[in-house]
């Protein structure tokens, strides 16, 4: 591998490569007419830097694309470093079948218009994701600036925190989730790429201390994991050209899910499942969840139709068995939850449950994943920031922590979208977070100067 990267930096000084990008973005939006098809055999390739006007490069970029064939034929894709890497080095570095895959696929024809700006504005998004390469490397290459280069590094990781939100809500197409699906590969090929050039960073501050051959492994390592997220986004864009539909992608992710799926369903009538003095697992599951609820206990042996001796043996022996049978008592646990217990469902209940706001919210957890996610995220925003959180969500949203709780595992039981849940959760928590900071003001020691 070293021979080719001795070619490729053979007429390169021992400084690092000098980025001359500029942070503007580098992506026009002229993408959709570049040519199709697979790279044609040993057809010249070559990447450039981003600048179309480098001297490093000499070879213009007219339209503004990161990657693709250009009107010669040639195969290229962008990079911040100010050196051309030569077909001989794409075509010895990388195999023919992952070349095939760096220029855009094109759809086929009369694929829907409405299917293809779908696909155009997640291509974007991802896009977006790389900008922040250019004004890292401009800060630690041409600006010689280690503090400039990790405030980069940190807005970089604030702009793929945001992307990962972005590409959550634009959602599926019409109930096709290939792009959907795609999402996790392409944070990760970012964040890869984030900490590649995190490392490069290190090796930055002791250069000269480099060897040529460990100064070319690095840039090797950046531009091949830049490489690897061209291609992969291409492969997953062309997946969904070729099944707008989505068939296929929803048969793997079903195979994917089943075996978790079918953890979910519990033999009810093991023997560990039976009630405990008159309390099924249903009546203890109901039951603590009006507790957390803060309705007295009297309330719910009321309800129950029990005495309290007979609630405190039942409480004690579902814990101990949840903790000794986890895959049948902990499981049925969490799909009870979700589910209405015929008794308490029609009982006067206790905290937000009693007003008729609170009881409309209080069902609206389960139906409404938007609703689910902004509860979801104050509770957790309240919960970091120390604050009474039940009180929190009994305030604003009219809600108790074990209903937000109860409506989590419906949720989350579909495991088809937890992960874009926890998405939407992490970023809508941190804006509470902020908010919830806000209103209370600097701390006590805040204005204290050491």
């Amino acid at each position: 591998m070293f021979d080719f990267l001795k070619k490729l930096f053979g007429g390169a000084s021992e400084d690092a490569p000098s980025s001359t990008a500029s942070s503007g973005r580098s992506a026009g939006g002229s993408r959709a007419v570049q040519a199709a098809g697979a790279n044609p055999g040993k057809a010249p390739a070559a990447a450039y830097n981003a600048r179309p006007n480098s001297k490093e490069t000499g070879v213009p970029n007219p339209d503004g694309s990161t990657f693709g064939y250009r009107p010669n034929g040639e195969l290229f894709f962008v990079h911040p470093f100010s050196v051309a890497i030569t077909g001989e080095f794409l075509h010895d570095s990388f195999d023919e079948e992952a070349l095939a895959w760096l220029p855009k696929p094109q759809p086929p024809a009369g694929f829907p218009a409405d299917a293809y700006e779908y696909a155009d504005k997640w291509l974007d998004l991802w896009e977006r994701a790389l900008e922040p390469q250019f004004e890292f490397y401009e800060q630690i290459d041409t600006n010689k600036s280690v503090p400039g280069a990790q405030d980069a590094l940190e807005r970089w990781e604030g702009v793929l925190r945001a992307i990962d939100t972005e590409a959550t809500q634009l959602g599926d197409f019409k109930g096709a989730r290939n792009l959907v699906l795609g999402n996790s590969d392409m944070h990760e090929s970012v964040d890869t790429y984030i900490e590649v050039s995190r490392d490069y960073l290190a090796k930055r501050i002791d250069w000269d201390s480099l060897d040529q051959e460990d100064k070319q492994e690095i840039i090797y390592d950046c531009i091949g994991t830049l490489f690897g997220f061209y291609t992969r986004r291409n492969e997953i864009l062309a997946g969904f050209y070729q099944d707008p539909s989505g068939q296929a992608a929803r048969q793997a992710e079903e195979e994917a899910f089943a075996p978790l799926m079918a953890m979910r369903n519990v033999d009810t009538s093991a023997p560990e499942l039976q009630p405990i003095a008159g309390v099924s697992l249903h009546d203890f599951v109901a039951g603590s969840q009006r507790l957390h609820a803060n309705a007295p206990i009297e309330e719910v042996t009321t309800i129950l139709g029990i005495e309290r001796p007979q609630w405190d043996q039942a409480a004690a022996e579902w814990q101990h068995r949840i903790g000794t049978h986890p895959m049948t008592v902990g499981v049925e646990y969490s799909n009870l939850m979700s589910q209405p217990h015929p008794l308490f469902s029609g009982a006067a209940g206790a905290g937000s449950s009693q007003t008729g706001q609170a009881g409309n919210n209080s069902a609206r957890l389960s139906t409404d994943r938007n609703f689910y996610v902004e509860v979801a995220a104050a509770m957790g925003a309240a919960g970091e920031a120390g604050i009474d959180t039940d009180g929190y969500l009994h305030e604003h949203y009219g809600v108790s922590i074990a209903e937000a709780g109860a409506a989590g595992v419906t949720w989350m039981s579909d495991f088809t979208q937890a992960g874009e849940l926890t998405t939407l959760i992490q970023s809508r928590q941190a804006e509470i977070a902020k908010e919830i900071a806000q209103l209370a003001g600097p701390g006590a020691a805040d204005d204290i100067e050491f």
